[in-house]
């Protein structure tokens, strides 16, 4: 199942659209494909992204035991930063989380 946003529906970019699989991902993602860079999404949408891997090695051994721990893992974001999604990478679960780019300028001063 394929979720579909008509353009004119678009939320917010950090708003979470949750997927069949089991990913979350912020809308400004909807749309980008395979091999885009998620960071310049984030800068063109006023916002810095961290990208982080799954480093829990209980829910790692899941994963590649075949369950779908995306459903499941929703990590707590570091301070200052919103969660912003799971997804799954040829190397594995990741999560991003987003913050105002404002507040990276900021913490730079």
């Amino acid at each position: 199942m394929t979720t579909t946003i008509k353009p004119e529906d678009m939320p917010a970019p950090e708003t979470l659209v949750s997927y069949a699989n089991g990913s979350v991902m912020a809308a400004m993602f909807h749309y980008a494909a395979e091999g885009d860079d998620l960071r310049e999404i984030s800068r063109e949408n006023g916002l810095a992204c961290l990208i982080a891997p799954l480093l829990d090695a209980g829910l790692m051994q899941r994963y590649e035991g075949g369950e779908n721990i995306l459903s499941k893992w929703r990590p707590d974001p570091p301070a200052g930063w919103m969660f912003g999604g799971v997804y799954d990478t040829e190397d594995g679960p990741c999560a991003i989380f987003l913050r105002s780019a404002e507040a990276r300028s900021e913490a730079a001063e």
